[in-house]
């Protein structure tokens, strides 16, 4: 019988889901509001996709079989929340996985570029894209856990790396600026940001439905993102 994976290794996959390029729009979005303001609305958004989350996974544990966003839907709203549910679901990941293979394609074709030192469009950047991630999917969860873990561990590098050049420039004084009103913009921002609720069915049976590693996972991967974006 093959060991349930670790709680580290199942918060991280939470935490890659959520940590995207979307972060990188932060400090615009929040500049409004003020550090305080968006502060408070991260929170919020935080307790509420972790919750979201634990109720996802409990509804999951009432099946014996494996099961999904849909099938749950299905089950509990009938078949005008299965449709609704499905639409949704089809609407936003498309999008979110249009965007990723979009810029992933263009960091593939700059890469490609540089080692071949030969202009690589962008089409040929996205194909190798599309291919390395297949290939990923193909590996299994356990490969694909391991390149995750090593993913997750070149992001905080260059996170923090990033970090070091900007932290003599911070001015402190910024911080005091607070605008409560310009807050509710920051939320469907910072919602989307905590974006993994769609994981949660296949790590239940990653994790073998073990409920402390899960519990465990869902706090702890969705505090992960939290305090990067706090950083951030």
């Amino acid at each position: 019988m093959t060991r349930p994976p670790s709680v580290i290794s199942s918060s991280l996959l939470i935490a890659s889901s959520c940590i995207g390029v979307g972060m990188l729009g932060f400090p615009v979005v929040s500049a409004l509001a003020g550090f305080m303001p968006a502060t408070l609305a991260m929170l919020i958004c935080y307790f509420f996709a972790t919750s979201t989350g634990l109720l996802i996974l409990e509804a999951t544990l009432w099946f014996d079989k494996t099961v999904n966003l849909i099938s749950i839907a299905k089950f509990s709203l009938g078949k005008a929340g299965k449709v609704l549910t499905w639409s949704l679901f089809l609407f936003l990941f498309y999008c979110i996985f249009i965007a990723y293979i979009d810029g992933g394609g263009q960091i593939f074709a700059s890469m490609l570029s540089s080692l071949l030192h030969y202009p690589i469009p962008r089409h040929l950047g996205i194909i190798t894209c599309v291919a390395f991630i297949g290939a990923m999917a193909y590996a299994g969860t356990k490969a694909l856990a391991g390149i995750n873990r090593l993913l997750i561990l070149g992001l905080m590098i260059s996170f923090f790396s990033l970090l070091s050049f900007a932290f003599p420039h911070i001015q402190l004084n910024q911080l005091t600026h607070k605008n409560w009103l310009a807050t509710l913009p920051t939320l469907p921002i910072f919602l989307v940001s905590f974006g993994y609720q769609n994981l949660v069915p296949t790590l239940t049976y990653y994790a073998k439905k073990n409920l402390t590693t899960l519990r465990l996972a869902i706090f702890i991967g969705n505090l992960i993102p939290f305090f990067v974006y706090f950083i951030f």
